[in-house]
């Protein structure tokens, strides 16, 4: 006999589970600002109309400052006050855990009475955190901080005297902000920049948001929130590969293994590309590629090689099996595909950006082009950066360098960085080299920007560039703090904004609107394949 189930258990069942899913979701944070957080229609009540799973707890002030007595009063001085706020909070969440903390602090220390004390602002917000972080009424997992810079403070023509020359005093206080971010391992976002442009639509006063402008700082902040604990463009899942595409097997010539790829020759009867495509740091030979599917509807040749696998061990990671399993696998795609030798190209993003990288250092095959997207150049600097993020890579780099250390062998780190190795200059000098990276790559990705610009720097240093044909300490440090550039290319690169882009002879640097990913809709359009033959 059939039973059938009652529809009110099924609909209890649904809720049940409606509630779990809405519980494990939910994530408990305090935001900490002046009036345009505390005003009804502020950012922090935007912030909670966009995550209403969230509890959100707000101790925004208005008047409030980072560290400063206004208007001679203790209790807009955020740090007389932030030991009682944290207790607060601690008790209302639930086991007393704050999962993350959100500072937007900044425009009323920026005031005409405080004029000259930059510095003493700077140094109240690295108080402010590190009081945050060790304050006792938190569970032992410490929360995430976020570091928001104030939005930008308008004309003098249009502020009460007091605010007078503020945003000349704001401006200068930004690379602090993110200084500061960087040395308490916090997270940096910049909303001066993105109000700037349209902020006469955005304010009612010069310094108080409307809500047009209040909604874009909760959404930048959401964006952040989101994003924190998500590190794209290493997804090791395996894929369902075109049927087209087989695997087979390469032997290592140092020591035997067999390394496994994916590999596609052509059916054309005349050479044709290839296209060799590097996985991610985490991946190996079967994780998903998205350019496979196009590289075989050109009918070009194609290998996605595995070169020991994941980078967490000795033989992997930059290591000299690791490089030549590359050689080998377009050896072997050379051998077994009717390949146009002049028409040889290398790309991969994130972890086979870096595999790019060190392949241009180090392959003696004679490659037409390498793109590099989001690549890594300097594994000892990507391992700080890492440790600081609080996520897996650093413990990679440990057990690949380091294997049963908890120190890092910097010498070692070093070895497996394409900044540090010799520049091929003369084999390459008819390669291109195109490095690719999203501007917000570092803030809402897991590799920064830098990385890609100092090994810009190093590349062309060594193929005969003078100082001013670098990207300057300055430019930088702008594109790291401003996440733009004032002077913006009128190029685009697919449907995204080029940010900021620089060439030398075959090298190319373009910083492009995005953040840690490849352009697969793009990328192979701007490979330089000559023409099929």
């Amino acid at each position: 006999m059939k039973h059938k189930f009652p529809q009110r258990c099924l609909m209890a069942v649904l809720l049940f589970f409606g509630l779990m899913n809405s519980l494990f979701a939910q994530r408990t944070i305090v935001t900490i600002g002046d009036s345009n957080g505390a005003a009804e229609h502020g950012w922090v009540n935007q912030l909670k109309s966009i995550r209403p799973q969230d509890s959100i707890f707000n101790y925004s002030v208005s008047g409030n400052t980072i560290g400063f007595d206004n208007n001679g009063q203790e209790k807009l001085n955020t740090l007389k006050n932030i030991d009682q706020n944290m207790s607060d909070a601690s008790g209302r969440s639930a086991a007393g855990a704050i999962d993350d903390v959100v500072i937007l602090l900044g425009t009323n220390d920026c005031k005409l009475e405080f004029a000259g004390r930059g510095e003493e602002v700077l140094q109240n917000l690295r108080i402010l955190v590190e009081r945050i972080l060790s304050s006792e009424k938190l569970s032992a997992q410490k929360p995430e901080i976020y570091i928001v810079t104030p939005p930008p403070i308008g004309p003098d023509s249009v502020m009460l005297e007091k605010y007078h020359g503020g945003d000349k005093r704001l401006r200068k206080l930004l690379p602090g902000f993110l200084t500061v971010s960087l040395d308490t391992d916090s997270h940096f976002i910049d909303v001066y920049h993105e109000l700037k442009p349209e902020f006469e639509t955005m304010n009612t006063d010069g310094i108080h948001l409307n809500e047009k402008g209040a909604r874009l700082v909760a959404a930048t902040v959401s964006r952040f929130l989101d994003k924190t604990a998500k590190i794209q463009w290493d997804d090791a899942q395996k894929w369902a590969w075109p049927a087209e595409a087989r695997v087979v097997e390469i032997a290592s010539p140092l020591d035997g293994a067999l390394q496994k790829a994916y590999f596609y020759p052509t059916t054309s009867a005349t050479p044709r590309p290839l296209i060799v495509s590097l996985h991610t740091w985490s991946g190996e030979y079967t994780q998903r590629d998205d350019l496979a599917h196009q590289i075989i509807a050109h009918d070009w040749n194609y290998i996605h090689p595995d070169f020991r696998g994941v980078n967490n061990t000795p033989k992997a990671l930059g290591s000299r099996y690791a490089i030549d399993d590359i050689e080998q696998a377009i050896a072997y795609a050379i051998k077994n595909g009717r390949v146009d030798r002049q028409n040889i190209h290398v790309i991969g993003a994130s972890g086979g950006g870096y595999a790019t990288l060190y392949t241009f250092m180090n392959s003696k095959h004679k490659i037409c082009s390498f793109s590099a997207w989001v690549p890594i150049s300097d594994i000892e600097a990507w391992y700080y950066q890492s440790a600081g993020r609080k996520n897996r890579y650093a413990d990679h780099i440990l057990a690949a360098t380091s294997p049963g250390e908890d120190v890092l062998n910097s010498e070692e780190a070093r070895k497996r960085s394409p900044i540090f190795m010799e520049t091929p200059a003369d084999l390459r000098s008819d390669s291109k080299l195109t490095i690719y990276a999203g501007i917000h790559d570092g803030y809402e990705g897991s590799v920064p920007v830098s990385q890609s610009v100092l090994f810009y720097n190093k590349l062309i240093r060594d193929f005969g560039a003078a100082a001013d044909q670098m990207v300057t300490e300055k430019e930088i440090l702008d594109l790291l703090s401003m996440r733009t550039y004032p002077k913006l290319p009128e190029e685009k690169i697919g449907d995204r904004k080029i940010i900021f882009k620089r060439n030398y002879n075959n090298i190319s640097l373009v910083l492009f609107e995005g953040n840690h990913e490849m352009l697969t809709d793009v990328a192979l359009e701007l490979l330089p394949v000559i023409h099929d033959r």
